[in-house]
Order: structure tokens, then sequence, then C-alpha cells
């Protein structure tokens, strides 16, 4: 299975995986460390309400092999972590059917555009609105592709606090989720990744502007975009993006 409930991720497949790189060879696999914790709702004479049991661990889409056997089953395999983890998550809020849960996902990559979708079916469907949802993430994945832009941009209108791990976020994540014991979680050769942070923060920065230009190609001169408003920025301004538009259209093709 490839999501291992109340185990710590390994100190070096953290290190190696959420590295924030531009350029992050080798890590096409997403890892999430994932954290569920009751809510518990404060009434008249303290606090009161359905509470349920926490649960934690981490997720991968990576095959585990035990002697050379793959344990995913087949129907499992191809599918993304987030896909995995959310059927973890049901099975777990579907046996604590009154309580509500704050979820908290350390994700190496952001999610793409069809599990943004399923996120957004999921909180809405299964979770019933009970729940809250945060996701924080190293990398963008395919930040310049507008259906992603757009499941981005959807997942936080509808309310999931999203965002980007920073120093803070990311010695929780390595102190509460992360096998420390194996060695050090912030090593000095680790002082690139600060200097990351700013950077993937302007372009998660960017993908929120909804009145940003959608990356592509001009169609009036067949031109890049960015060259394309060197010249028509005065003459043609922005119009809003439509992302349901967008995601509506990508989803007819899949």
């Amino acid at each position: 299975m490839s999501v291992f409930l109340h185990k710590k991720l390994p100190l070096n497949t953290f290190l190696f995986e959420f590295d924030n790189l531009e350029k992050a060879y080798g890590r096409n696999r997403c890892y999430i460390c994932f954290k569920l914790k009751p809510i518990y709702a404060v009434g008249a004479t303290g606090t009161t309400g359905t509470t349920g049991s926490e649960l934690w661990g981490y997720a991968t889409n990576k095959w585990e092999v035990a002697d050379g056997i793959p344990r995913e089953s087949p129907e499992k395999r191809g599918m993304h972590t987030e896909e995995l983890l959310l059927d973890e998550m049901t099975r777990h809020v579907r046996e604590h059917g009154g309580a509500s849960f704050c979820i908290e996902w350390f994700t190496s990559w952001s999610p793409c555009h069809r599990c943004s979708g399923l996120l957004h079916s999921w909180l809405r469907d299964v979770g019933g609105g009970r729940h809250r949802l945060r996701v924080w993430f190293s990398r963008i994945y395919y930040g310049d592709v507008g259906a992603v832009r757009a499941g981005l941009r959807r997942l936080r209108r509808a309310g999931v606090q999203l965002g980007v791990m920073d120093g803070r976020l990311r010695d929780y994540c390595a102190h509460a989720l992360v096998d420390t014991a194996q060695g050090d979680p912030t090593p000095l050769w680790l002082v690139p990744w600060h200097m990351n942070v700013p950077r993937v923060q302007r372009a998660f920065d960017e993908i929120m502007d909804e009145k940003v230009r959608e990356p592509g190609w001009c169609w009036w001169c067949w031109r890049p975009w960015w060259l394309a408003d060197v010249l028509s920025n005065a003459s043609f301004p922005q119009l809003h993006v439509n992302d349901e538009a967008i995601v509506d259209r990508v989803e007819k093709f899949l």
C-alpha cells in the first residue's frame, strides 16, 4: 500500500523529495505528509461536540515492492497520491460520521488540475462542508498550465488554505511527521532551500492573481503572449479569467 498510517516519513526521503529546486530532476513522485485532527466545538458551557480520533502518516504514489512483487493492487497503479490519500480519508471520516476535522497536508508538489477537482468535490460531497483543509507545498506542479492554475484558484475560492511551505512550516512538518531520529532535518547545506522560498512564493502569488494573462499564444499575431503584450496592452485590456470554463473544457477530454 502507498498510504502509511501512523508512520513518519524517512528523513532522507524528506530531504530529497521536498527540496524546492526550480528543476527538480528525479523527483517524479509526489509525497504527502498528512494529519487529520478532530475539531472541538465550543459551547456555552465549555468544550463540547463530537470528536474523532486523530489520523496521521504519509502517502506516495511510488510503488512499494516486497520480494519483487508490487504491493499495490492493479487498479491503484497510476493513481496520484492525492487520490490514494482521499480514499483513506473517506474511510476514516465515515467511521467517525459526526466528527469534523482540520486536515493538514504537507506535499512535495502542488495538486494538478484533476486532483484539485477531486479535492473540491471531496470537501463538498464527502466532507459536507464540515472539514477544514490546509495544503502546503514545496514546488508548483506545471505552474504555467492554465488548467492547473485555474484548479488552484478554484480550491482557494472554496475555502482551502493553500500556500507555499516556508521555513516555519517545513520545521513543523519535519518535527511532527518526519523520522528525525535518523539525523538533523535542517542540515547546513539546506541554505539554498530557504533562498528558493521567495521564488516559489512569487510564482504562486502570480497564479492567484486572476487578472494575469494565462500563458499561451496571442491569437491575432501568432506570437508568444509575452511578446504580443509589448504591443497590445494599450489596445487590448486584460479580461477576467473564467476558471470554471477552463476546468470544464479540460474535463471533457479526460
